[in-house]
């Protein structure tokens, strides 16, 4: 069978990651959020809409004629936001990232390398400073990042020089025997023409279809999850995406099955009554795609003292009867 993850927010959110509540409360709180822009954000906020909904309107806005307003907004709140994860990154950087590190049978690590790709929604750099380039064993010998090059320029943070990423030229290919980490709405160390390649607001397809870096990893996220025989395996995505829900409704008419974790378990995907789009029908066509939620904290379930929960996400790696009588030998 084939194993896929993706992850969101609530993902990092175990090792110190913000969401997008707390990104909110970042920003109100810098100087170069004048009280324009501050009244902009909590404007939303009030009609539950979230930062990245400011972020969306202040980039219509600043494409019309004499939107000086909207382009000096819209420049404090990008850098603001560059700022944020450049902090947030170097915080994630010093954290021990597998809570049991006297087994590593028992480990994040060791989750991890059991799947065929990953895929996130995150544009933090956990997984770059905690797991990219290891020896995890298993059927890979590593894990990398499909299309992302070194680029010449670095960004100093405390005095310490981060690197940064670029797109490789297409086409693009996988690498045998390399796990591929896709990272589905850029990276904040990802730099396409100065400026950092991160997929936020509303026009979010549309946005990553100008970038062919991104619209191949979105291309591999769709043809991974439409291949018989596979499962998904979801950490701490609020379901909210609809071009990331479009896929996965279309793979779940095709047979995938589908993990998850989340503090909400299997309540994620009951949205019905909000208007999210293609979310209104997560409950109705997902729910007998599912195989099996977990709603303790990642670090909880893999620091060696909650063998019940490790034990009962593991089963999500045992082949399914389907899959193991296709295979008999004939």
């Amino acid at each position: 069978m084939k194993y896929v993850l993706l992850t969101g927010a609530g993902f990092s959110r175990n090792w110190g990651g913000w969401l997008a509540e707390e990104v909110f409360e970042y920003l109100i709180g810098q100087e170069e959020v004048g009280p324009r822009l501050k009244g902009r954000l909590w404007a939303h906020r009030d009609r539950r809409e979230g930062f990245e909904d400011v972020l969306a309107s202040l980039q219509w806005e600043a494409e019309r004629p004499h939107s000086y307003d909207a382009e000096e907004d819209l420049r404090n709140l990008t850098g603001c936001l560059q700022r944020m994860f450049a902090e947030m990154n170097d915080a994630l950087d010093r954290q021990q990232f597998n809570p049991n590190s006297f087994d590593l049978s028992i480990s994040v690590t060791t989750l991890l390398s059991k799947f065929d790709a990953i895929f996130t929604l995150n544009q933090d750099t956990l997984l770059e400073a905690h797991y990219l380039g290891d020896a995890i064993g298993g059927k890979f010998t590593s894990c990398y990042r499909p299309g992302y090059e070194a680029h010449d320029e670095g960004v100093s943070i405390g005095g310490l020089i981060r690197p940064l990423f670029r797109p490789a030229q297409p086409p693009y290919s996988l690498v045998p025997n390399l796990q591929p980490y896709f990272k589905l709405h850029g990276s904040s160390d990802l730099i396409q023409e100065r400026l950092i390649t991160m997929i936020m607001g509303t026009g979010k397809s549309d946005a990553i279809q100008k970038t062919p870096l991104l619209k191949w990893s979105m291309e591999q996220f769709e043809q991974q999850l439409l291949t018989p025989f596979t499962r998904l395996m979801v950490i701490g995505y609020s379901f909210l995406d609809d071009h990331i829900n479009k896929i996965i409704l279309a793979a779940a008419k095709t047979g995938l099955q589908i993990y998850i974790i989340d503090f909400q378990g299997v309540n994620v995907i009951d949205q019905r009554g909000t208007d999210n789009g293609s979310t209104y029908m997560l409950y109705d066509e997902l729910r007998n795609s599912l195989i099996g939620a977990s709603r303790r904290p990642l670090l909880t379930t893999f620091s060696g003292n909650d063998k019940t929960e490790f034990d009962k996400i593991q089963k999500f790696f045992r082949p399914s009867l389907p899959y193991i009588m296709a295979n008999q030998p004939k």
